[in-house]
């Protein structure tokens, strides 16, 4: 689905630490997204379902990768898609990770991982 040219070009757009990045991941069962989502993630997500329903929005994209990207940021915010991105310094370890998109508890996860806590909880 990405090509090695597209990730270069997505993690210069969300990642904190472009030149750690080492690999992406991209989740979208939903069922195991909803599965990670937290009560308010969930409420969150419904009311951003209804105001693109109400507000439907027709965007002309002037190329297909900007299609596509739309598609994907919309899949994002319908509790439909997460991508992580993930950091190492020295290619081996794990020291970082950008998320795009809803999962509590897999951002707790990695949060944990990192030998972080964020008190989410």
């Amino acid at each position: 689905m990405f090509s090695i040219d597209k990730f270069k070009s997505l993690n210069e757009e969300i990642s904190d630490n472009p030149d750690q990045s080492v690999r992406l991941y991209l989740i979208d069962n939903e069922k195991i997204i909803e599965n990670n989502l937290s009560h308010y993630e969930r409420k969150e997500i419904l009311e951003t379902i209804y105001f693109l329903k109400l507000n439907e929005v027709i965007i002309k994209y002037s190329t297909e990768d900007e299609r596509l990207e739309g598609k994907i940021l919309e899949d994002i915010s319908r509790g439909k898609l997460i991508r992580i991105i993930v950091e190492s310094s020295d290619g081996y370890t794990f020291t970082g990770f950008t998320m795009q998109g809803s999962g509590e508890k897999i951002y707790n996860f990695l949060l944990e991982m990192l030998g972080e806590d964020d008190g989410m909880n």
